[in-house]
């Protein structure tokens, strides 16, 4: 079961997304916690706190998950495929999260906006030496490694709008086939 502040977490990270960070409220999120507004203040003290709350663990775990990911055994396109399943995985589990990511972590006070760069900062390297891992190990076709990047990040980055868009989606077969569109036409022929 969801802690009391972790449902407030949820239900502003869902407000924030419909409402946009500025457009929402402390009030609006006590009303639809059905709660009043000094209640609220039991929990968390700001909206900044809250957004922050949100987006921080998040990076965290993008960050520690590429560690992981980046240590193991694994070829280099076994890893791109790992983190595409990562991606897909937490888009699916908490897709208002995911939405803030991209849309509203400019909102964050200066130190924690620091903390999130640096964190997307590090992801995005660690994502750029396992691509031209693949490309040096033959597995990617011989491309520049940045539009690559861009390329995957630009899909699984908006995955939280196609998860809320078509949420009966077969989880599994989301994953397969965001695997297929995404690195089928960058692997190297084998001929």
């Amino acid at each position: 079961m969801k802690s009391r502040r972790e449902e407030i977490i949820d239900i502003a990270a869902t407000l924030f997304h419909e409402n946009g960070f500025r457009g929402t409220t402390l009030q609006m999120i006590a009303q639809e916690m059905k709660m009043e507004a000094p209640s609220l203040y039991n929990h968390i003290k700001s909206k900044d706190q809250i957004l922050s709350e949100i987006l921080i663990p998040v990076a965290r775990s993008f960050v520690s998950r590429m560690d992981q990911i980046s240590a193991s055994s694994l070829s280099a396109i076994e890893k791109l495929e790992r983190l595409i399943s990562f991606h897909v995985s937490l888009s699916l589990e908490k897709p208002h999260h995911m939405a803030l990511m991209i849309h509203d972590w400019h909102y964050l006070k200066e130190a924690e906006k620091t903390t999130f760069t640096q964190h997307r900062n590090e992801y995005e390297g660690s994502f750029i030496s396992i691509i031209q891992q693949a490309i040096e190990d033959g597995q990617l076709k011989d491309m520049d490694v940045k539009i690559i990047l861009f390329d995957l990040l630009t899909t699984l980055r908006s995955m939280y709008a196609f998860v809320l868009r078509y949420k009966d989606y077969n989880s599994i077969d989301l994953e397969e086939n965001i695997k297929k569109a995404l690195l089928d036409g960058l692997r190297k022929s084998s001929r």
